[in-house]
């Protein structure tokens, strides 16, 4: 699947409490339908961010491990 990617932010290891306002930041900056992919190196965002995503309404489309660093694709509600 090929993804038209407007914003992209690497997260590193942040978890929740600093993950969650650096997330919605970021989206706020795009428009409704646009993809943005987070990537992460925090084991606890396979979790996280799939769960910010149900309570936010935003619609996870896509995620991808490769090696430490997980990839979420992320369309704003």
């Amino acid at each position: 699947m090929s993804l038209d990617v407007k914003k992209a932010v690497d997260t590193g290891c942040l978890t929740c409490a600093a993950l969650y306002p650096k997330i919605k930041k970021e989206l706020g900056e795009l428009n409704r339908g646009e993809i943005f992919e987070i990537i992460s190196t925090s084991p606890a965002s396979s979790q996280d961010i799939p769960a910010w995503c149900r309570m936010t309404g935003n619609e996870l489309v896509e995620t991808k491990e490769e090696g430490k660093k997980i990839r979420f694709y992320i369309k704003k509600a």
